[in-house]
């Protein structure tokens, strides 16, 4: 009953926790990014070299974690 009256707009009483799925996300985000920065590093040069694709892969990947996770420096 909780779950429905939670939909329905009422929280009385009910606690209910959420947790993502961590790893589909990361998937997500690192396959998105794969695609995405390949894609860039041939978007203004027809022959880009080794290190310039992995560099836009790099470079998409991070984007998309920064997307979809909030960063925290453990050490401060």
């Amino acid at each position: 009953m909780c779950a429905l009256s939670s939909i329905m707009g009422t929280l009385d009483d009910c606690y209910i926790t959420m947790k993502p799925k961590f790893l589909p996300v990361l998937e997500m985000c690192i396959e998105n990014g794969l695609t995405y920065g390949y894609r860039r590093a041939f978007k203004h040069n027809n022959n880009p070299t080794e290190e310039q694709i992995t560099d836009q892969i790099k470079q998409s990947i991070m984007h998309e974690l920064y997307e979809w996770f909030d960063m925290e420096n453990v050490n401060e």
